[in-house]
């Protein structure tokens, strides 16, 4: 696959596979290309050759590197978005969100009167809570003390067991807290390869 932004080269003839059912971690710089490729793999991007496939029929949530939230509505209410709205989805996603440290009050405000690391929060959230086969995350762990990483990375884990997860970070402890594949990539080619951790 390839693909360019006028004339930089972000990818050029990139070759991966990611392994079904199990936990990937995109790994690099900052301008090494996580996000393009991301955005590539569901579709919001076009390859100028190549393609993507595997993908085709699977059900798709997704945290971006903004949060991208509707501002006045509730925690609550944007996580159940994707949601049928039924007692037992509300539920599942306050108790979610108690998990990760948001306690009742934080999660009836809307989220414009959240910090930031509370909006990160609903966002992973949310594309827990959807369901989804394959689970996009752009640096999920940002704006975050270690104390609420712990929390987060252990929902992660269980909510996303047996989907695919793909997540990129700059940190490598990340993929050891998610017991990763790691796929290394580099600007402005791509010179990677992957490992089990």
């Amino acid at each position: 696959m390839t693909k360019r932004f006028g004339d930089l080269p972000v990818f050029d003839h990139l070759n991966l596979a990611f392994q079904k059912g199990q936990t990937t971690c995109l790994m690099g710089e900052s301008g090494c290309g996580k996000t393009t490729l991301i955005h590539l793999m569901v579709g919001l991007l076009k390859p100028e050759k190549g393609k993507i496939t595997g993908i085709e029929g699977s059900r798709i949530s997704m945290v971006f590197q903004e949060n991208r939230l509707c501002r006045h509505l509730s925690g609550l209410c944007n996580c159940m978005l994707p949601l049928k709205s039924t007692e037992e989805n509300r539920k599942r996603v306050r108790n979610l969100l108690f998990e990760v440290g948001l306690d009742a009050m934080a999660v009836e405000k809307p989220v414009f009167e959240l910090s930031g690391g509370m909006q990160r929060r609903v966002a992973i959230i949310r594309a827990l809570a959807a369901d989804s086969d394959i689970i996009f995350m752009d640096e999920p762990l940002k704006e975050m003390d270690e104390n609420t990483e712990k929390l987060v990375v252990q929902c992660i884990r269980r909510e996303s067991a047996g989907k695919t997860l793909i997540l990129s970070t700059h940190n490598v402890e990340d993929a050891e807290r998610f017991s990763a594949n790691l796929i290394y990539l580099e600007s402005p080619f791509i010179n990677n390869h992957s490992e089990k951790n």
